[in-house]
């Protein structure tokens, strides 16, 4: 015995049914129109009788004024021309869009139609969420950004709801080298190194509970004398990322001869094991002209956060680094002796991405 449709189906079938009556009476009543020509000729006579003929056809209800008023042979005519007519007016496609949007009122917002339970069940509202867990998906949205940042050793714990983050580490600057003053005579010391920088992305599964934070201390320059800065410190997120600092300038010793240099350190820092690892700029190499008792100190490396800066100029102590992990200025001396410029320290940034 077939099985009865339902109720829903049932609606469809009178929505689709109304629909193309509706639009059938529409198209019947409207006055014919012409299709454009190449030729814009007006029709002829015998067509313009004909088409007055044909409204004024006896038995057809041309001249009817309302659906009730039309017989039999005007309702085929009706159906000819509509079956004639269905491809070039849409009419199915039409109707069917009127069912569709008459059921998309109905929906539930974020949702969607279906049903898994047979093809007779009626249609269910799904959400998006409920549809990406039936097919494995793991969907969760990111509705907050937040920022931790570490400018001196500490521990990194995740805040509530990240799903992943961002993490820079950035190593300190070495300090710039000292120069020894004598009379007559004149020294430079080099610029201290920049800091490397290391940046990756972590999901919540490899930063895990917490991980421990180190930044590296701002550097020493060195003392006023021939005296070598010391080198800048590694900054790092637990053995996951790391940046070391840079190396430290030379000092710069006293010497009557018209030009001689003193070294600018023997490396910049280096960025480790992130998707983004960058090496800190070189310090400058000093310069003294002897027995003129002027020098110019060499520059402080630059690092991803800083500029270079000036070491001594003429006579004077090197600048110190800039922001995080700039290198330190030499210092420049005549008859007096100064100092290198401080290294600036690290800092490690996290940039957390999070469901709530």
């Amino acid at each position: 015995m077939p099985r009865a449709r339902s109720e829903h189906t049932d609606n469809l079938i009178l929505i689709a049914a109304t629909t193309i009556l509706v639009l059938t009476a529409q198209r019947y009543f409207q006055p014919p129109l012409r299709r454009p020509d190449s030729s814009p000729t007006a029709p002829s006579l015998s067509e313009r009788n004909a088409t007055v003929s044909d409204m004024a056809r006896p038995g057809h209800g041309r001249l009817s004024s309302n659906p009730l008023q039309i017989p039999l042979t005007g309702w085929k005519d009706i159906l000819w021309r509509t079956y004639q007519q269905i491809s070039e007016d849409r009419l199915l496609a039409i109707a069917a869009s009127v069912v569709s949007n008459s059921r998309l009122t109905n929906m539930a917002a974020n949702t969607v139609k279906g049903n898994n339970t047979g093809v007779s069940a009626a249609p269910q509202d799904i959400t998006f969420a409920a549809l990406a867990t039936a097919l494995g998906l793991a969907v969760t949205a990111v509705k907050t950004v937040k920022s931790q940042s570490f400018t001196s050793n500490g521990t990194y714990t995740p805040s509530t709801g990240m799903l992943y983050c961002i993490a820079e580490v950035q190593g300190g600057g070495g300090g710039g080298g000292g120069a020894a003053g004598v009379a007559a005579q004149s020294a430079a010391g080099g610029g201290g190194q920049g800091g490397g920088y290391a940046r990756k992305v972590f999901s919540a599964a490899t930063i895990g509970v917490s991980q421990a934070v180190t930044v590296g201390a701002a550097a020493n320059g060195g003392a006023a004398g021939a005296n070598n800065g010391t080198n800048g410190n590694i900054s790092s997120l637990g053995a996951l990322l790391s940046a070391t600092g840079g190396a430290a300038g030379t000092g710069g010793t006293s010497s009557a001869t018209a030009i001689s240099g003193t070294s600018g350190g023997s490396g910049a820092g280096v960025g480790a094991s992130g998707d983004i690892n960058l090496t800190g700029g070189l310090g400058g190499s000093g310069l003294a002209f002897g027995s003129s008792t002027a020098a110019m100190g060499g520059y402080g490396g630059s690092s991803h956060f800083s500029g270079q800066v000036n070491g001594g100029i003429v006579t004077g102590a090197g600048s110190n680094g800039n922001n995080y992990g700039g290198g330190g200025g030499g210092g420049a001396a005549g008859a007096s002796s100064f100092a290198g410029g401080n290294g600036a320290q690290g800092i490690v940034i996290i940039t957390e991405f999070c469901s709530q």
